[in-house]
């Protein structure tokens, strides 16, 4: 008998091949493209045990499992503590502690400094949702930086500063393209900026300007993970008890659609 052979495909079948395709597209992410392999990702995700159920959620269950992720374990310090361990542990090195904005700029201390030398950038600003612990004291977006450097950048934006009004040792501050006022940080540096950010974002439940993430995105990519990234990474999961997963797995950037 001619005509379609549609009645010997098993309802189940064809239900199961509409899925499969529906699933397959949730793993065409935006920013997931170039010479990036989804097969070597979903290899990483499978690696890590936090991670292996990451594939095939869509952007709001994506971000709303990261944020449990890094969120796991967690042990909120004091901000006392914070510092303490962040000038003392973290960014010492043999003594020597260095401003994120201003590299050539060091002191030399074995205890919290005075707060009018070096003190703690918050890369996401305290007025902006990080005034209060736990995420006053969260060690993944806090930085040393000199009073000063800390005091210019203030709660400004990241930015790719067009026109600058103060510049030292490759931070920037003034206004971009579109003439609204921001902050550039060194080029060794935009890449922490960004993952800070992200961590934030997906761990206290903020969002990111479409515009900043933009420039946030190009300078992950263009600024990547180091061996001293993932060092701090390791150090600080040590006393907070958890990680910051665009360190842990960089290319997780690319798999959310939108911070």
């Amino acid at each position: 008998m001619g005509g379609i052979f549609l009645r010997e495909v098993p309802i189940k079948s064809i239900l199961f091949l509409t899925l499969s395709v529906l699933n397959f597209s949730s793993f065409a992410y935006t920013h997931f493209k170039g010479d990036k392999s989804w097969s070597d990702l979903k290899t990483q995700l499978q690696e890590k045990r936090e991670y292996r159920d990451l594939v095939g959620l869509d952007n709001k269950s994506l971000k709303e499992k990261l944020g449990k992720i890094a969120a796991s374990g967690y042990r909120s310090l004091s901000y006392d503590q914070a510092r303490l361990i962040m000038f003392t542990i973290i960014d010492n090195v043999d003594g020597e502690v260095c401003s994120v904005y201003s590299n050539h700029e060091c002191i030399i201390t074995y205890e919290i400094p005075n707060n009018q030398v070096m003190n703690a950038e918050h890369t996401w600003p305290k007025s902006l949702g990080a005034g209060t612990v736990p995420a006053k004291s969260d060690l993944h977006h806090l930085y040393p930086t000199t009073n000063h450097a800390n005091s210019v950048r203030s709660s400004l934006p990241f930015c790719e500063v067009v026109r600058s009004d103060w510049e030292n040792d490759g931070s920037r501050r003034g206004v971009d393209g579109d003439d609204h006022h921001c902050f550039e940080p060194p080029a060794y540096h935009r890449g922490n900026v960004a993952r800070s950010l992200f961590y934030f974002a997906i761990r206290y439940g903020h969002s990111i300007d479409d515009k900043d993430e933009e420039v946030l995105r190009k300078w992950h990519h263009e600024d990547p993970v180091t061996d001293q990234d993932i060092e701090r990474n390791e150090k600080i999961k040590s006393y907070q008890r958890n990680s910051n997963p665009f360190v842990d797995i960089p290319d997780l950037v690319d798999m959310v659609d939108n911070f």
